[in-house]
């Protein structure tokens, strides 16, 4: 017994006309008589009261119709539900994202996407690059918004695309004169007289990098008496009148009590936040959330180029 026999019976039933029901399902009156015999057949059973004036349904009938109304309902259902899977309109995704560097644009993200796919399960999870890195290694998480990953992301096959570019900028103290210089941009030289704060070189090795590399080429020797673990520690610090923090454009959106972010002369290399997932991962919910992301790409990078100057005086 197969659907298509299921499905012959319950055009029958409906219609309680061969030729109707044949018409239907778009085959031969004879192949639709032949079904519904070798049903009663293989039941044991007679299903259909026949005479050359009409069809009615048996007892046996009346009852078999209801049962299988109720399994092509189920079976319908799981094909909806397997074809609904396969356009990622239903499962679950695991984002890793890093806060200081997504907060003003991942909202709108996960707006749009929640507005495509609202029954999706979507687990977000704040981390840093090196947490993202080892998330993947575990399969914990399917996508991230994470700094550029380098050998260890294709030693783990990930996929990357850029999403935006920041530079780096000084976190300065209210109170320190380097504050109250009004016009121009701060000399990256002239932090070679500070005391500096900065993101720890093992959460985020290359905005590390960056930040060296930007002091090696001014010819100063960075005085570095903290390197937090946090970003938000990073600014709170530099509140506290600790140092001078040197932190991504983005952490200046931010409006931190007591705390004045200044453009850096020269300006840092690039400092990229990529989107990551693994080249194996073909789960059709990662694929969506991929295309939902691409289509926000050029707003984002618009709304991020007007962050970077968010809070910042010239």
């Amino acid at each position: 017994m197969e659907l298509r026999h299921l499905r012959t019976f319950v055009a029958v039933a409906r219609h309680l006309n061969f030729t109707v029901a044949a018409a239907e399902l778009h085959v031969a009156q004879p192949a639709v008589s032949q079904t519904i015999r070798d049903l009663e057949e293989e039941m044991g059973v007679t299903l259909f009261q026949r005479s050359k004036r009409s069809v009615r349904l048996t007892a046996a009938g009346t009852v078999f119709r209801g049962e299988v109304e109720r399994i092509l309902e189920t079976a319908d259902g799981a094909v909806r539900a397997a074809q609904r899977a396969a356009r990622g309109e239903v499962g679950k995704l695991v984002l890793g994202y890093m806060g200081p560097a997504t907060t003003p644009f991942l909202p709108r993200v996960l707006r749009a996407y929640r507005e495509l796919y609202p029954d999706v399960e979507l687990v977000l999870h704040e981390m840093m690059p090196t947490e993202q890195l080892a998330a993947f290694e575990q399969e914990r998480i399917d996508v991230a918004f994470t700094r550029p990953t380098g050998l260890a992301g294709q030693r783990l096959w990930l996929e990357e695309e850029l999403i935006y570019t920041d530079r780096v900028v000084a976190a300065v103290p209210s109170d320190h004169a380097l504050a109250q210089r009004r016009g121009g941009t701060l000399p990256v030289k002239r932090l070679g007289q500070e005391t500096l704060v900065v993101y720890q070189q093992t959460g985020a090795m290359g905005l590390y990098d960056i930040i060296m590399g930007m002091c090696r080429r001014a010819g100063i020797a960075p005085r570095v008496v903290q390197e937090p673990d946090l970003m938000p520690t990073v600014v709170t610090l530099v509140a506290a009148g600790v140092g001078i923090g040197l932190v991504p454009g983005c952490v200046a959106c931010r409006h931190v009590p007591g705390v004045e972010f200044r453009e850096l002369s020269p300006r840092s290399d690039d400092v990229p936040l990529v989107m990551a997932w693994g080249r194996d991962n073909a789960s059709p919910t990662l694929g969506a959330f991929l295309d939902v992301v691409r289509e926000l790409k050029p707003a984002i990078q618009a709304q991020m180029e007007g962050a970077a100057h968010c809070g910042r005086t010239s």
